[in-house]
C-alpha cells in the first residue's frame, strides 16, 4: 500500500520529534522549537496537526507505542 505525501510527512515529523522529546523532554518546548527540530515552519505543523496539543499527543503516542513494542519483544 502506498502512502500519500501528507501522511508520509506527518510520520517523518513525528519520528524527528519523538527522538528529540526522548532526548530532551517536553519542558519549555514551544511550537517554533518543534518546527525547527522537524525542519518545518510552525504554520506547517499546524497544517498537519491542527494544534500543538494534537502534535504533542501524537508524539507521546508514538513513544508509548515504541515502548510497548519493546516490552512485548522482551517479554
Amino acid at each position: 500500500m502506498r502512502m500519500d505525501k501528507t501522511t508520509a510527512k506527518k510520520i517523518q515529523i513525528i519520528q524527528q520529534l519523538t527522538a528529540y522529546v526522548i532526548e530532551h523532554g517536553l519542558a519549555d518546548i514551544g511550537l517554533r522549537k518543534l518546527a525547527a527540530v522537524a525542519g518545518a515552519s510552525d504554520r506547517m505543523l499546524i497544517y498537519y496537526f491542527e494544534t500543538k496539543d494534537a502534535l504533542i499527543g501524537e508524539v507521546l503516542h508514538a513513544i508509548a507505542s515504541n515502548l510497548a513494542a519493546q516490552l512485548d519483544a522482551v517479554l
